[in-house]
C-alpha cells in the first residue's frame, strides 16, 4: 500500500480523498480549518491532520517522508507550489498542485 497526501479539504481535495481512499488505506488530507477536517475524516474514514499543508512540521505529521504522493489542491495556488515543491524536495515520486492563475504557468 501507498500513503496519500491531500493537501486541501474542499470540493476538489474531498472528491480526490474520497476516490483513492478506495483504491488504498493510506490517505491522509491536511487542510487548516478543524471542522472541514474533522467532517472529512469522519466521512471518509480517514486519517486528517489540521493545519498550514506548506508548513514542514504539519507535512511530516502527515507522513510525508513515506508518502508515495502528494496531491496540493487548496484554493491557494502560493500553497499548492510550495507543498509540491517541498514534496519533490524530500523524495516524493508523484506530485501534483493545482493552479488557477495563469501568471503561474505560462
Amino acid at each position: 500500500m501507498s500513503l496519500v497526501i491531500v493537501v486541501g479539504g474542499g470540493e476538489v481535495g474531498f472528491h480526490l480523498a474520497e476516490r483513492l481512499s478506495e483504491e488504498t488505506e493510506d490517505v491522509v488530507l491536511i487542510d487548516s480549518c478543524a471542522e472541514r477536517a474533522e467532517d472529512v475524516g469522519n466521512r471518509l474514514d480517514i486519517m486528517t491532520v489540521v493545519g498550514n499543508g506548506a508548513s514542514l512540521s504539519v507535512l511530516e505529521k502527515a507522513g510525508i517522508r513515506k508518502a508515495k504522493m502528494v496531491l496540493a489542491v487548496t484554493s491557494i495556488d502560493e500553497v499548492n507550489l510550495i507543498v509540491s515543491l517541498a514534496a519533490r524536495r524530500l523524495g516524493v515520486e508523484y506530485v501534483a498542485a493545482r493552479i488557477s492563475s495563469p501568471d503561474y504557468y505560462q
